[in-house]
């Protein structure tokens, strides 16, 4: 956790991402402790194969695209907002993995791909395949 003091005295908390449920205990927590402006951004992976690696979108509504995702946490995070109705809540979410379709990109190869070649540079020993094999290729 980070917490910076703005000029006027008022404090900006940063915290590092929990997953599913723990994102939604977090926010509760935040909440019963007076917290009444929160910003969420996250990552999610899309559904939709016209999106891209960094299209932004409210989870909430669709926002700047309408779009299927991958996500585990915002159920979670919407629960305990509808128990607090003062509190505002700003969500933003980047897609992180295109799972379908002509732009289909894996962030896990892409940094397997980046950190192979790092290796290769540093004069390690040749990497054959920097491929994540998770996911089927197009």
């Amino acid at each position: 956790m980070k917490i910076i003091e703005l000029a006027d005295g008022r404090k900006a908390w940063f915290f590092m991402p929990l997953f599913g449920e723990l994102a939604g205990d977090l926010m509760e927590a935040l909440l019963e402790h007076g917290a009444r402006n929160v910003v969420v951004l996250s990552s999610a992976g899309s559904l939709d194969s016209a999106s891209n690696l960094g299209d932004w979108f409210d989870p909430r509504d669709g926002g700047h695209h309408t779009m299927p995702t991958v996500d585990m946490e915002y159920a979670s995070i919407a629960a305990a907002f509808a128990a607090h109705p003062a509190a505002n809540l700003t969500i933003e979410y980047v897609v992180s993995d295109v799972m379908t379709g002509p732009n289909r990109t894996d962030l896990t190869e892409v940094r397997i791909g980046r950190i192979a070649g790092l290796a290769e540079r540093a004069g390690a020993l040749p990497v054959r395949s920097a491929r994540n094999s998770s996911f089927p290729t197009p």
